[in-house]
């Protein structure tokens, strides 16, 4: 390390010019350098040198130098010249993969989206250090299948994943920007910075890559300098891509490992290993979008080391998403839009994100026919909003309008009755809805001048239930209504006539179906007979169908 600080020493003093003009994102350049991993595990050491005559208004060439210590001194290996700073071909990135040292170039972290990327002739603009010739060449990509390969055999997937540019995109495109670190950026720093990055620089034990960029994420915090391409506005940034055989992974500053993405999403089925550990430490994020290409994921399980769900993580073709820790944060939109049930615990973090944000949820897995008819639920729960808006109500005489939600028929489906309040009359009405194999009945009943806790009353899944009618001053009228096959009908009624006006016992009605019984107690002996006792509160009329389904889940606990 001594040799190349006297050795930057000497390059500084011949060819540092006007540093006025010499910027690139409103950093000097010139005569910058980083020390990279060379093949071999060999610590290397790259220089640029911006060219005074190059420098035209807003562009200016560069030549990059790459240097490696030999047999006591310093020697050059490879040279890039007359890099063009306007034509986006300066150094952005470098990367040891496989073995060898990779230059990436200036747009591969541009905000090209996956599919333009992908079809370019070069999707990732990259150079290779020929050792034995020792200078930089372009890599060539060729199409294999729906594939773009280099010709050293790397795939674009696994170089857009390990160069940070996948993440680039994702982070972009939900703005996310202080989630993203320029992961391999050349980190040019430059004169006396650079020289005390060398010192810092001898004093570890840099044995690989992974070493030496975890060096310069440790550098970057401590030393009060500028970076080129270091974008930190978070306290955790990304610092490091890896891959095992499962995927690619992102470790934070803090040492939190995330899934970026697995490999060959679209075809695996099970996430059990990829969220287990990477190099015997556990994986505890899935950040944005990672399993968003796996289409044949049916039901997931998100193991209990797992803290974060990153924005649009899980995708539309997952049906429910098991997640048993109490406690858990999620990015902007985590799942996407679906028939999607979400398996929590009663009150965790999981079950509040449910609730907020309207999605079903359960506390165990379903099985494929609970989960079928949980999807019907959804599809009803929505015909019933809409139910709901369209009832139109009189403002001017006082009406306003609410909702409950009860399992009257047997079918595991809740009716809705839709309450229309008349504070004029002191009066409910209600209009019931049902589903039927794949049909919504409706039918108006009235309960005029009733409290409400009196005026409808149900077993539940008994598919019975009665409403009491005022008969307009002369007594009341309980109209008992049973479900049958698409439709409800009513099935017997009570009266009791002429109670109001009557001046004696004698001259009241009172009738069940229509014969003549003598009397109230053989009326009510009636109603009760019928075990129809529950009943709705002020407090169970909702403004939304969704309200409405949260309560009656609560109360089915």
């Amino acid at each position: 390390m001594q040799e190349y600080k006297e050795f930057y020493q000497e390059f500084y003093a011949q060819h540092s010019g006007d540093t006025d003009h010499h910027e690139l994102f409103g950093m000097n350049i010139d005569c910058s350098g980083r020390i990279v991993m060379g093949p071999d595990d060999k610590l290397m050491m790259l220089i640029s040198d911006v060219k005074n005559s190059s420098i035209v208004e807003d562009n200016f060439d560069a030549d990059i130098y790459l240097y490696s210590y030999e047999w006591g001194k310093v020697v050059e290996k490879a040279k890039l010249e007359n890099v063009s700073q306007k034509s986006n071909q300066l150094p952005v990135g470098c990367m040891t993969v496989d073995d060898n040292l990779y230059i990436l170039c200036g747009d591969v972290y541009s905000d090209i989206n996956e599919v333009e990327a992908k079809a370019l002739d070069e999707p990732i603009p990259l150079l290779i250090y020929n050792q034995k010739d020792e200078k930089f060449e372009p890599v060539k990509w060729e199409q294999k299948s729906t594939n773009k390969v280099t010709e050293q055999g790397i795939s674009y997937e696994r170089w857009a994943n390990l160069s940070g540019r996948s993440l680039f995109i994702k982070t972009v495109k939900e703005e996310h920007i202080s989630e993203f670190k320029i992961l391999n950026s050349l980190f040019f720093v430059r004169d006396n910075d650079f020289e005390r990055v060398i010192d810092s620089l001898s004093l570890q034990k840099i044995k690989s890559s992974d070493d030496l960029q975890k060096f310069y994420v440790d550098i970057a915090s401590n030393f009060d300098f500028d970076v080129l391409g270091f974008m930190q506005t978070t306290d955790n940034p990304v610092v490091r891509i890896i891959e095992d055989k499962y995927g690619y992974y992102t470790i934070r500053k803090n040492g939190e490992i995330g899934l970026l993405s697995p490999k060959n999403a679209k075809n695996i089925n099970d996430i059990s290993k990829l969220l287990k550990e990477v190099d015997g430490n556990s994986v505890t994020r899935i950040e944005n979008e990672a399993l968003y290409e796996c289409a044949q994921l049916k039901n997931i399980e998100i193991p209990s080391n797992i803290i974060y769900i990153g924005s649009y993580s899980i995708p539309a073709n997952v049906q429910q998403v098991s997640i048993p820790n109490n406690t858990m944060k999620f990015g902007k939109n985590p799942i996407s839009e679906g028939d999607i049930t979400i398996v929590a615990k009663q009150n965790s973090d999981a079950h509040k994100y449910a609730v907020n944000n309207v999605i079903d949820y359960s506390e165990k897995m379903l099985t494929e026919k609970e989960f079928e008819k949980r999807k019907i639920i959804k599809e009803t729960l929505k015909i019933y909003q809409q139910k709901l808006d369209d009832q139109e109500v009189d403002s001017y005489f006082g009406q306003s309008k609410g909702v409950s939600l009860a399992y009257i028929d047997n079918d595991d489906i809740p009716e809705c009755i839709v309450w229309v309040y008349d504070s004029a009359l002191y009066n409910y009405n209600c209009i019931i809805f049902s589903y039927k194999n794949g049909k919504v009945s409706e039918s108006e009943l009235y309960s005029n001048n009733q409290p409400l806790e009196e005026s409808f009353k149900y077993k539940p899944k008994s598919s019975k239930f009665y409403c009491i009618e005022w008969l307009n001053g002369y007594g009341v009228a309980y109209y008992i209504f049973e479900f049958k096959n698409n439709d409800f009908g009513k099935i017997g009624e009570a009266q009791i006539r002429n109670g109001m006006f009557a001046e004696q016992e004698g001259e009241i009605e009172y009738t069940i179906n229509g014969k003549n019984v003598g009397s109230q107690k053989a009326v009510d002996d009636y109603i009760n007979s019928l075990g129809l006792e529950k009943s709705f509160k002020e407090e169970e009329i909702y403004n939304t169908v969704q309200d409405a389904y949260n309560d009656l889940m609560q109360q089915s606990q």
